[in-house]
């Protein structure tokens, strides 16, 4: 189901995997150039501004693209940022491969998916939350064990580790 925490999240763990892709993958909103010549109190609420935002959203999909704000963008590199200087990149996100693809059946039922990350040892899932204290209950609400349980048993890696982090300065 979309929403805006899939978007981030999937814009977050594309800068965190994937840097390199993520340019062919998104465009970033320049809300300087989206209100430029528009004279109003509420710049966002004006037709010329939405026809704008309009407009680059169809050339997004036209591009096979994905639209971003620049703060979410902005706030991912921080997050990433944040990972680095604790040494988690490099401790957690080394010897191993991002975004690995599975497309199998498991007692006749098929299962595809990506992980986040596949190291020789474990598998790592990355999640952006609103905060650390409440994961726990978004485990239950999401399926995040559900997931787990299907990434363990696709891979034959007894070891699952999600790395999360806060969505909130300063990103714990």
């Amino acid at each position: 189901k979309e929403s805006d925490a899939l978007r981030f999240g999937s814009l977050y763990d594309c800068l965190l995997l994937t840097p390199s892709l993520a340019p062919d993958q998104y465009i970033v909103m320049n809300e300087e150039e989206l209100s430029k010549g528009i004279t109003s109190k509420n710049v966002k609420l004006t037709k010329e501004y939405k026809q704008k935002l309009a407009d680059l959203q169809l050339k997004a999909e036209t591009d096979g693209k994905i639209l971003c704000s620049k703060d979410d963008w902005t706030k991912a590199e921080d997050m990433i940022t944040r990972l680095d200087d604790e040494g988690l990149l490099d401790f957690v996100l080394t010897g191993g491969q991002p975004q690995v693809e599975f497309n199998t059946d498991v007692d006749d039922i098929p299962l595809k998916g990506f992980i986040d990350y596949l190291h020789p040892d474990y598998v790592c899932d990355s999640k952006s939350s609103r905060s650390m204290d409440k994961f726990r209950y978004d485990v239950n609400s999401f399926c995040y064990d559900i997931q787990a349980y299907i990434y363990t048993l696709v891979t034959g890696k007894p070891d699952f580790y999600w790395l999360v982090q806060e969505k909130t300065d300063p990103y714990y």
